[in-house]
């Protein structure tokens, strides 16, 4: 049922925009025992086409339309 909701949310999301932002990161842990630890991960993005220049001016990107 979950993919069902998910995949409903993002035919919606295709009809507006055709682009995805991936912003690839790494979470240090450092705690107290002698391992850190690096949690790797990416989020995605799916915004509307009028947001990505605000996006993009954030994150220091320049951004040509």
């Amino acid at each position: 049922m979950a993919a069902a909701i998910l995949s409903y949310g993002l035919i919606e999301l295709g009809r507006v925009g055709d682009y995805a932002l991936v912003i690839d990161n790494t979470f240090l842990d450092v705690g107290e025992s002698e391992a850190d630890q690096n949690i790797n991960g990416q989020f995605f993005l799916l915004p509307d086409p009028e947001s990505f220049s605000k996006l993009f001016s954030a994150l220091g990107v320049p951004f040509h339309e």
